[in-house]
């Protein structure tokens, strides 16, 4: 591949930083569009994109109760048996309310 001159090393580099301003401000309207939405529609949005129609759904989010406990016995073992022996590990060390499940 033959080597750049001093005036296409010139054109790269100016289109580079055209790129990275347009991501730069993507990123500042996308900031200023959630922090937007999240003053105006307090009620309605989540932050992370989803919606609830009142604040109980974002007190049960914020409660630390794991999502995994509220299937059903038969959801719970379908997903058990196809996790794997590390993936298994790595549950029950992190989380202590699935290790006292498993250890009863």
């Amino acid at each position: 591949m033959p080597k750049l001159t001093a005036q296409e090393k010139l054109e790269k580099k100016r289109q580079l930083e055209e790129k990275r301003e347009a991501r730069r401000l993507a990123k500042e309207r996308k900031e200023t569009a959630t922090a937007a939405a999240g003053g105006s529609d307090a009620g309605t949005s989540n932050g992370d994109g989803t919606r609830s129609g009142d604040g109980s759904e974002q007190e049960k989010l914020n409660s630390g109760e794991c999502y995994i406990f509220q299937l059903s016995d038969d959801s719970m073992n379908h997903i058990l048996w196809f996790t794997s022996a590390r993936d298994m590990g790595a549950l029950t060390m992190t989380c202590r309310q699935f290790n006292k499940v498993l250890v009863e």
